[in-house]
């Protein structure tokens, strides 16, 4: 810990309708970690090098200032600590993703492949760099100008284990809480993913789950992903086609589950989930409601009504 000057970018937030507007959220993430290490400005004895920093931080630098800011980033900590810096980049896919469904690709993924290229290659000031993204990292476009990548996806056995809880933590979990019954049902809902040949618990749901179920035995799973929105959005690549949201509600009997169907539609309409669908340009959208008792389902569905 804390052995390496550290440079931290997310793109989260990137997802405009428009490239200006998503590059300047970008713009504004990279003249965020230039305030970060605002530090820096006293320790750089070139007035071209002051100035520069200054730009990015304050955002009245070019867009090809910003391409290379990383690397200048890096060279500065470098300087400071006499250490090379680790470069960490989360969600990169995000703008790309975006800009793709929203028609300004090739301005992104030019902006994106310049801003990687002159962070990571042959960029002697950083010891290593991560990426995370849900899109499967290609050597083939925008990091073709890029060497020695390793790639770690949800199929390696690299790392595996430290993306949740594992099968034993959830069963100790459980156990200390004096939960044991309830290890099946958390198995059920919440054991979702498997990374390399581990299996991996949301630990978000497990937690939150755990807070709500100790203190109340009759509790319900719910679906704490979802909180505050929709459980579902399925966006189709062309906006042209029809689009859907789907709730999910658990019914402690069979006799309940339609009456929780009707309740999810009624939430979808109340809590105007469609709105991020419609916000994205999607004009057909499609509402499906779904309720579970035990491992019984019963589904409704409501078609856009033009």
């Amino acid at each position: 810990m804390g052995q390496y000057p550290i440079i931290y970018l997310t793109f989260k937030d990137a997802k405009r309708q428009d490239y200006e507007t998503s590059y300047q959220m970008i713009a504004d993430v990279i003249a965020d970690e230039f305030k970060r290490h605002d530090f820096l400005l006293d320790n750089l004895k070139l007035e071209e090098e002051r100035t520069m920093y200054q730009e990015i931080m304050t955002e009245k630098a070019a867009e090809r200032d910003y391409a290379k800011s990383i690397l200048f980033l890096s060279k500065c900590l470098e300087t400071y600590y006499g250490k090379k810096a680790v470069v960490i980049i989360d969600e990169y896919d995000v703008p790309l993703e975006n800009s793709f469904t929203c028609g300004f690709y090739k301005e992104m993924i030019n902006f994106i492949r310049a801003l990687f290229e002159s962070s990571l290659k042959d960029n002697t000031s950083i010891e290593f760099a991560a990426i995370t993204g849900c899109l499967r990292i290609s050597k083939e476009s925008i990091f073709t100008g890029l060497n020695n990548l390793s790639i770690v996806s949800i199929r390696s056995t690299n790392f595996d284990e430290y993306f949740g809880f594992k099968v034993n933590e959830v069963e100790q979990m459980c156990h200390y809480y004096d939960m044991d019954d309830k290890y099946e049902t958390v198995k059920d809902w919440y054991n979702g993913y498997t990374f390399g040949q581990t299996d991996i618990y949301n630990p978000w749901s497990v937690i939150t789950y755990m807070n709500d179920a100790r203190p109340n035995k009759d509790w319900l799973p719910m679906p704490y992903w979802a909180k505050g929105r929709s459980d579902l959005l399925i966006k189709p690549i062309h906006r042209s086609r029809e689009a859907f949201v789907v709730e999910f509600k658990v019914a402690k009997d069979i006799d309940d589950m339609d009456q929780k169907a009707d309740e999810a539609i009624q939430q979808i309409e109340d809590k105007n989930y469609d709105m991020d669908l419609k916000n994205d340009g999607y004009k057909y959208v499609r509402y499906y409601r779904i309720a579970f008792c035990g491992k019984e389902c019963i589904v409704h569905c409501k078609p856009y009504e033009g």
